[in-house]
């Protein structure tokens, strides 16, 4: 009796075939996946910068005795210095007395306003987030 081992070449083409279409099946979804897993660490990201930014001037905000400022700028009067906070080139930068630093890098925050409201009360936006700050001293 003769038995026949192996498969045809219909069959293994047929198999390829149904292999390649699982195989662009799957690399379709993993795309979408880490699309989505590097928009959302994108965002995070970003949020995380903002909150660095509203966290240091608030706490600069709160030791202060009073604040002055434009739209665009704020300046924090304390006992011994005087700090202020602005934006350029989309970085912010932090000016305590006669040095300056920067708290971000370029492009990581678009829009930082700033409202006085009294000489103790202080409304700042950083990318859209609104937040407030009394000087407490």
């Amino acid at each position: 009796m003769k038995t026949t081992r192996g498969f045809t070449l219909l069959e293994i083409i047929i198999a390829i075939f149904l292999f390649s279409i699982l195989l662009m099946a799957g690399s379709y979804f993993s795309s979408s996946f880490f699309k989505s897993f590097k928009s959302i660490l994108n965002k995070t990201n970003s949020i995380q910068i903002e909150q660095i930014v509203i966290r240091n001037i608030t706490n600069d905000g709160r030791f202060a005795t009073k604040a002055e400022g434009t739209k665009n700028a704020v300046i924090f009067f304390k006992k011994d210095s005087t700090v202020s906070y602005g934006i350029k080139n989309y970085k912010v930068f932090r000016k305590e007395d006669k040095y300056t630093s920067y708290i971000t890098e370029e492009n990581d925050i678009k829009t930082l306003n700033f409202e006085i409201i009294n000489p103790k009360l202080v409304i700042f936006s950083v990318d859209g987030i609104t937040s407030e700050v009394y000087c407490r001293n």
